[in-house]
C-alpha cells in the first residue's frame, strides 16, 4: 500500500511540475534571450495553450478513465539483484510499479548530465555555439572524458552527445562556462564563476521543478558529499529529460561520429549504455536509452527505458558493486516489468 501511494504522489508531482514549472522558468529568461539571442528552445512539456478567442466548448464528461490493474510488487522483491536501489516505472501509464528507497538521498554519478542537460535546453538554441576553453582542465584527470580540445568550437547537438555517449565530464564543464556566460552576459566571469552561476541556475531550476531531495554540486557529477538526489527526483529527472527530442534521441545512439566546427578534427564516440550497443553482451534489443553514471561512492548506476509490445518501461539500477551488474539488473527487471504488464 506504501508504494502505492507513493506511486501517485510521485506522479501527481511529476505532472503538475512538468505542465508549469519548466515553461514558466522558460518565460523567466525571456530577458536573458533577448540580450544575447538564446534560450528560444522550449521545454517539451506536452502541454499546449488556447487563447480566449480560440477556446471551443467542450461536452463535460462524468465517466472514469478505466482504472487499471494492479502489478504485484512480490515478484519485484523476489528478484536477484546487485543494486541496492531499484525503481521501475510505467511510462506509458505514468505509474511506479516497484521501488525501494524511494526518498532515500543517493549520489547520481554522471546521472546528473540529464538535468544539467534539460536546464541547458532552457538557456539555448539550435545556434548556440560551444568553444573549448580551459575550464576542461577542471574535470578531474580520472574521470570519464569526450577528450575536446581548447580552441575547438561544437554546436549545442554535439556538445550534448559529448555529456551522454562518453559521459564526458570535460564537455559538461565547457556546457557549465558556457551556459553561465550565457545567464551573465553583461559581466566578465573567470571559468569558475560561470559554472557557479549555472549551478545556481541549476539548483533554483530543480527547485523549480519540486525536486525536493537534489542539490547538485557539479555538472558532471563527480563525487561530493553535498552532490545528492533521491530516487524520486531521478525518477522526475529522467522522465522530463526523455520528453525532450534531443536528448531522447541521443541517449538513443550507440556511437557518434563528430567533427569540430572549423574542420580541424574527427573522433567518434561510444555509448557507455550496452543496452544499445549490438556489439555488446548485454544488448537488449528492446532498449531505448537513458544514462549511465560510477564514481566509487556512487557505485554503478544506470538509468534505462525500452519499449516492447505497446508497452514503455524505464529502470533505474542505483549503487552496484561494479559496473556490469547494473546491466544485467536493469535488463531482469525490465523483462519482469514487460512480462507483468503483459500478463
Amino acid at each position: 500500500m506504501g508504494v502505492r501511494i507513493c506511486s501517485l504522489l510521485l506522479c501527481a508531482l511529476f505532472l503538475c511540475s512538468c505542465s508549469f514549472t519548466a515553461i514558466g522558468y522558460q518565460e523567466s529568461l525571456t530577458t536573458i534571450a533577448s540580450t544575447q539571442q538564446a534560450g528560444n528552445f522550449p521545454i517539451d512539456t506536452t502541454s499546449q495553450t488556447t487563447s480566449a478567442s480560440q477556446t471551443t466548448q467542450v461536452p463535460v464528461t462524468t465517466t472514469p478513465p478505466p482504472e487499471l490493474p494492479s502489478i504485484p510488487t512480490q515478484p519485484f522483491e523476489d528478484l536477484e539483484r546487485n543494486g541496492k536501489y531499484i525503481a521501475v516505472y510505467d511510462l506509458k501509464n505514468d505509474r511506479l510499479l516497484y521501488t525501494t528507497n524511494l526518498e532515500q538521498a543517493i549520489y547520481p554519478a554522471s546521472t546528473t548530465k540529464l538535468l544539467v542537460l534539460t536546464y541547458a535546453l532552457t538557456l539555448t538554441n539550435e545556434g548556440t555555439i560551444f568553444t573549448v576553453g580551459s575550464e576542461i582542465n577542471i574535470a578531474p584527470a580520472d574521470s570519464s572524458k569526450a577528450y575536446i580540445r581548447q580552441g575547438e568550437r561544437y554546436t549545442r547537438r554535439d556538445i550534448f552527445a559529448a555529456l551522454l555517449l562518453p559521459s564526458g565530464n570535460d564537455a559538461a564543464y565547457t556546457l557549465a562556462a558556457t551556459c553561465g556566460r550565457l545567464l551573465e552576459p553583461n559581466q566578465t566571469l573567470t571559468n569558475q564563476q560561470a559554472i557557479d552561476r549555472f549551478m545556481t541556475g541549476l539548483n533554483q531550476y530543480a527547485v523549480d521543478l519540486g525536486l525536493t531531495d537534489t542539490h547538485f554540486i557539479t555538472p558532471d557529477g563527480y563525487h561530493d558529499e553535498g552532490h545528492v538526489t533521491s530516487m524520486a527526483d531521478m525518477l522526475t529527472i529522467a522522465t522530463l529529460a526523455m520528453k525532450q527530442p534531443l536528448i531522447a534521441e541521443l541517449t538513443a545512439t550507440a556511437s557518434y561520429k563528430v567533427t569540430d566546427l572549423d574542420g580541424k578534427r574527427t573522433q567518434t564516440w561510444q555509448n557507455t549504455n550496452y543496452l544499445i550497443q549490438q556489439s555488446s553482451s548485454y544488448y537488449y534489443p528492446y532498449a531505448t536509452g537513458c544514462k549511465t553514471g560510477f564514481h566509487n561512492a556512487a557505485g554503478a548506476c544506470l538509468i534505462a527505458t525500452a519499449e516492447k509490445d505497446g508497452e514503455e518501461l524505464m529502470v533505474m539500477v542505483f549503487k552496484c558493486s561494479n559496473k556490469n551488474a547494473r546491466f544485467t539488473d536493469a535488463i531482469h527487471f525490465l523483462e519482469l516489468g514487460f512480462e507483468l504488464l503483459a500478463s
